[in-house]
């Protein structure tokens, strides 16, 4: 199952898991929904900050891809 996420950053919090670096990521989506996602630190667009809106491409629930809006 594919399916694209569009919201704003509410939170983003650092977690070390085995000595990576990935983001905790709460999400107001456009509906008003909010989705808490994990992403390694590599997916994250660089310099992405709480305010910012974002895309997620998931599949099977895992992010792929994530993007910034403009």
């Amino acid at each position: 199952m594919q399916e694209t996420l569009r919201g704003r950053v509410l939170q983003l919090v650092p977690v070390s898991i085995h000595g990576l670096v990935f983001f905790n990521v709460a999400l107001k989506l456009e509906g008003g929904e909010r989705r808490l996602l994990r992403l390694p630190q590599e997916q994250l667009p660089p310099g992405v900050s709480v305010g910012d809106r974002l895309e997620l491409e998931l599949l099977l629930g895992n992010v792929m891809e994530a993007r910034r809006l403009g």
